[in-house]
């Protein structure tokens, strides 16, 4: 059975987490970082700049996991991940019954399943079209900007953001 290990707390947290991560996912990674003198502990990361602990900023150009296309901790992702999961069943409940007439609720809510309850009553050719509804707001769940933005918009409300 492999072993787990224990990061440090404190100073020797960073260097301990750093030689996890050369040792089991990227040493490359940790390498590159050790060479531009950038594997240390940052205490914020802001659009393009990081904050090091040791009071220097760097201007991030490595592109990680695409970061860039909006910066660290963009205002608009940190409200949507300020979210409340259940939210997210609710926008879906909500594009139902506004895009196509459907009411509906969700019986179960994650980022991984969603089961959505047909009405009671309901004759087969409604239920063809609650099928056709659904998809259709699963497809722009993937493919429509306009969907987030309404999720945007619901969570700031929510949130005042």
């Amino acid at each position: 059975m492999p072993q787990l290990e224990v990061l440090k707390e404190g100073p020797a947290a960073a260097e301990s987490a750093a030689a996890s991560y050369a040792k089991h996912v990227n040493p490359e990674w940790v390498r590159l970082l050790d060479l531009l003198g950038m594997n240390v502990r940052y205490t914020r990361c802001e659009g393009t700049q990081l904050f090091a602990e040791d009071g220097r900023v760097f201007l991030d150009f490595l592109s990680g996991y695409c970061v860039h296309n909006t910066g660290h901790n963009h205002p608009k992702i940190v409200a949507f991940r300020a979210i409340h999961p259940g939210m997210f069943g609710q926008m879906l409940v909500r594009r139902l019954f506004h895009h196509h007439g459907v009411l509906s609720q969700i019986c179960g809510n994650n980022f991984m399943v969603l089961k959505v309850a047909p009405p009671l009553v309901v004759r087969e050719d409604q239920l063809d079209q609650y099928v056709e509804a659904i998809g259709s707001v699963v497809d722009a769940l993937h493919t429509s900007s306009a969907f987030w933005s309404e999720a945007l918009e619901l969570g700031r409300r929510a949130l005042r953001v």
